[in-house]
């Protein structure tokens, strides 16, 4: 492992594991519909804040009770943790000579108006960087939606419906994109949720590596989803994949900018450099990382990793009661490379033993419609797959809504899957919700 790599995570481990207990907020407003206001509210009111908050403004002085402060180097001796600035990119560079002065040592710049917008923004952005290699300050951001971590409720986000979003999990996000990070934060609200969503905009000082491997070296997490438009510095990407490889951390990415179009969109989204989608799918399959297409194979997947996979191999059965279904799901499989397995002889002759003789007891195993009639044969062949050792998952469509009878199908999953190490994926296909 390269020496700057152990020493950036142990320095960001320390720091992101250490919740902050002094927080100061640049650009705090009493003025419900803006930025500054949302983000002092979800700090104030929906995080769980071991200190204090500080409001800085300095046309006011005082937010919704709380005594607001002209600027950084005004505030009471206190350790401030972090700062979080929402003001016009033009006063950012002050403020974080401020940050230095008063030893603050993360700043989280959500102002847009730099390398995205032009040549000046681009300039600024120089600036920040400048500041950071010579005084040691870590930056996240500029032009991003701040960070998130939903384990310990700590919303650093200027977000309306942070307070919303709060089903914690095992599942790590690193975002390049807001909107995006969001959607999928709001994807995962059900089962295993989010511990850490990191979306740092232009990525000026902290970028993607950093929180990959942050995030590898969490013992609380298990999974790592990625959403990205671009890389600016491959050889600590590539390091950051080694780790969590090692880490045996699960990477899952959504690489954006596949096309001419995409590259275009990105670049001018947060000034990503988006590289050749070949390449990068190489990149990824070499160092473990498994490549999906669209938002919807990222929560899924990452969801399911999440679940864990306690059983090895790569055995698929296909489990329902419908032979349409059976056909269409192996249909499926078969064309992504991955048939279903050659069930084992005591399996098939135990499905043999409790299904009519119409039924198809290889494998895609179709069950008819018979077994509505028996809740406890749900559960009896269901187990009997499970329990088979050439089998590591079972997947299991259920093509419709039939009331009591699905809830009745539900219930036997869930029963199931608390006796068994193979994992089993109900894929609900029905259009009634």
């Amino acid at each position: 492992m390269p020496t700057w790599m152990i020493e950036l995570i142990c320095d960001l481990y320390q720091k992101f594991s250490r919740l902050p207990e002094n927080i100061v907020v640049v650009g705090a407003s009493s003025r419900e519909t803006s930025q500054g206001f949302r983000l002092f509210n979800n700090l104030v009111n929906h995080s769980d804040i071991r200190g204090q908050v500080f409001p800085v403004n300095p046309a006011y002085e005082s937010i919704n009770g709380y005594k607001c402060w002209p600027s950084i180097t005004s505030l009471p001796d206190a350790r401030i943790d972090v700062a979080a600035i929402i003001v016009n990119a033009s006063h950012v560079i002050e403020i974080l000579y401020q940050c230095v002065e008063r030893k603050i040592p993360f700043a989280i710049i959500m102002t847009s108006g730099f390398a995205e917008a032009g040549p000046e923004g681009k300039a600024l952005e120089v600036q920040v960087q400048k500041i950071c290699k010579e005084t040691g300050l870590r930056v996240y951001g500029p032009n991003c939606p701040g960070f998130v971590n939903v384990r310990d409720r700590i919303g650093l986000t200027f977000s309306p419906s942070y307070k919303d979003d709060l089903n914690a999990g095992t599942i790590g996000l690193a975002t390049q994109g807001g909107g995006l990070g969001r959607n999928l934060l709001q994807g995962l609200k059900a089962g295993q949720g989010t511990a850490l969503w990191f979306s740092a905009g232009n990525e000026s000082d902290l970028d993607l590596p950093d929180f990959i491997a942050c995030m590898a070296n969490d013992p609380k997490i298990k999974v790592i989803g990625l959403l990205m438009e671009g890389i600016k510095d491959g050889k600590r990407f590539i390091d950051s994949l080694k780790i969590a490889k090692e880490k045996a951390k699960k990477v899952v990415i959504l690489k954006i900018g596949r096309s001419e179009a995409g590259v275009i969109a990105a670049q001018s989204h947060t000034a990503s450099v988006a590289g050749t989608a070949l390449i990068n799918s190489a990149v990824f399959r070499q160092f473990g990382a498994i490549e999906v297409e669209d938002l919807d194979e990222l929560l899924s997947v990452t969801h399911m990793l999440a679940r864990g996979l306690s059983k090895g191999g790569r055995g698929l059965a296909i489990y329902t009661f419908s032979g349409g279904t059976a056909a269409l799901a192996a249909d499926i499989a078969g064309a992504a490379g991955i048939p279903p397995a050659k069930l084992h002889p005591q399996t098939t002759a135990t499905l043999k033993e409790l299904l009519p003789s119409y039924a198809n007891i290889s494998n895609p195993v179709d069950t008819t419609t018979d077994i509505f009639r028996n809740p406890d044969l749900v559960k009896q062949c269901l187990k009997a797959i499970c329990d088979d050792p050439n089998i590591t998952v079972v997947l299991f469509p259920i093509p419709m809504d039939y009331g009591a009878i699905t809830d009745m199908i539900a219930e036997a999953i869930l029963s199931v899957s608390s006796t068994t190490n193979t994992l089993i994926l109900p894929i609900w296909m029905s259009r009634k919700m």
